[in-house]
């Protein structure tokens, strides 16, 4: 059985923003960096408690072949992106999600 899945606007800015960065580096990777993401954005979807907690209430999901996660919370059966972030990128930025 798989949650709906939604993000927050600015978690999906974030995706955009990195599929276009992406995209600018090489044309077509973008698209590869879209299907990673699309693919994680499925598995939380389907076995969101397989993943690690980060925080309270908050979780991460790798995105495979690309150094991105998704940070994401269970909210009333249903699953919410607060972020698509860098995974070197500074953890006071994903706490401030909260």
């Amino acid at each position: 059985m798989s949650l709906p899945v939604v993000f927050r606007p600015q978690a999906e800015r974030e995706l955009l923003d990195a599929e276009q960065w992406y995209e600018d580096r090489s044309p077509g990777l973008g698209r590869q960096f879209r299907t990673a993401a699309d693919q994680t954005v499925a598995n939380v979807s389907t076995r969101p408690l397989s993943f690690p907690t980060v925080q309270t209430d908050t979780r991460r999901a790798l995105v495979s072949r690309f150094p991105y996660c998704l940070y994401f919370a269970l909210v009333d059966d249903c699953v919410v992106v607060v972020g698509v972030l860098r995974a070197r990128r500074d953890p006071a930025v994903r706490e401030s999600r909260r």
